[in-house]
């Protein structure tokens, strides 16, 4: 089973950790709604980095897990993170976000390429209107 899953609707998506993913990055879900969106991709330099900031909550096992709330909130540039991710980090997906409580989230899913499709796909009406 992914760490993750998401949940497309009609104006949302949801971030779903699975299992004890709940528990480990302390969040039930994330709603964000796709005119939030700026960009979607497979980034496996990204995921494969350590996370901005301080955990404010999560968990963090180097080499094991990676799941929560990271916070940089010491400089001009304050950085706002959500990460669930294993130790494969040619799974996640980095997803940026505009005018939410996170500036992006890194998650580990299933199908990486298919999931960029699909999230480039709902987003795309919201990106022609920008």
């Amino acid at each position: 089973m992914p760490p993750v899953r998401i949940d497309y609707g009609s104006l949302t998506f949801d971030v779903v950790p699975q299992g004890m993913d709940q528990l480990w990055s302390l969040r039930r879900q994330i709603t964000v709604p796709y005119s939030a969106v700026i960009s979607v991709a497979h980034n496996v330099h990204r995921a494969s980095t350590r996370p901005e900031g301080m955990r404010l909550p999560g968990t963090n096992w180097p080499g094991l897990i990676t799941a929560g709330t990271y916070w940089r909130f010491w400089s001009d540039d304050k950085v706002r993170s959500f990460w669930v991710r294993h130790r494969d980090s040619r799974n996640c997906i980095t997803i940026r976000l505009k005018n939410q409580s996170y500036d992006y989230l890194c998650i580990e899913v299933a199908n990486p390429d298919a999931e960029v499709a699909r999230m480039t796909e709902a987003i795309q009406p919201y990106l022609k209107r920008r």
